[in-house]
């Protein structure tokens, strides 16, 4: 997957392939190594939710510790790489812990795109290989995809223990869809951890991990008064994401 960068900070435009295994920033202080770094650690923080790429039926088959088939359709996977190169935006006054108004005057023409079309879509989906675990509700799941088809198998872990079932149906399609979609959609880049090595770098992971436990906070509060599954579900993933300072494959949300 490549992306295109604009107006980050030093940065005027940069053109990144994220398909390569190892990338190295190079470059003297203050040219916008960092700025980089972070906005890659927002695009493998991303999700994009969706209740419908799932069936209630399929999750009660998994429930039953049965592994299930479905056919992804690849206008979809174009959907939400669009998707989620608009909302990085949107989060980089989190990830830089800065607030919205100093996030507007700072990146007023920040853009970030991935390059790409339906077609291209369409032939990449087809060629990808995928096999990626992830956990819901202390349930393990694997998400795998062979070369050549557009179809994806989940399968539930033999050591998942279903005894306790209080978790709603729609929150095991959400968070299912979001790790299949995003799977796909950001191949072969998965998750990211940041490692702060610099004084600096510290303080705003810090602040990050404040600014998203308070939004959290915030929107556990106003969940009787307005029920907005994604963007609670957001705050409590993205809390429970950057909290852990380890490396992660991809494996879990």
């Amino acid at each position: 997957m490549n992306i295109k960068i604009e107006n980050l900070g030093p940065v005027k435009s940069a053109d990144i392939d994220l398909n390569k295994r190892l990338i190295l920033l190079c470059g003297p202080n203050n040219t916008g190594k960092t700025y980089m770094s972070y906005v890659i650690y927002a695009l493998c923080r991303s999700h994009s939710y969706s209740e419908d790429v799932i069936s209630e039926e399929d999750i009660r088959v998994i429930l039953e510790n049965k592994s299930i088939e479905i056919e992804i359709n690849y206008k979809e996977i174009f959907k939400v790489k669009n998707s989620i190169a608009e909302s990085i935006k949107d989060t980089l006054d989190d990830i830089f812990g800065i607030s919205n108004e100093d996030k507007q005057n700072l990146f007023k023409s920040f853009n970030l795109t991935i390059p790409s079309s339906e077609e291209i879509c369409k032939q990449k989906m087809f060629e990808i290989i995928c096999d990626t675990n992830f956990t819901v509700a202390g349930l393990n799941f694997n998400i795998k995809k062979e070369n050549q088809t557009n179809n994806v198998i989940i399968t539930p872990d033999d050591s998942n223990n279903y005894s306790v079932k209080d978790v709603p149906i729609f929150i095991y399609q959400t968070i299912i869809g979001s790790n299949i979609y995003k799977s796909l959609a950001l191949y072969p880049l998965f998750d990211a951890a940041i490692f702060p090595v610099e004084r600096n770098s510290i303080y705003t992971f810090n602040k990050e991990l404040s600014l998203s436990r308070n939004a959290l906070v915030d929107q556990l509060q106003r969940l009787q008064e307005n029920y907005n599954t994604p963007q609670i579900l957001d705050s409590i993933l993205r809390y429970k994401f950057i909290s852990l300072r380890s490396i992660i494959r991809g494996d879990q949300l």
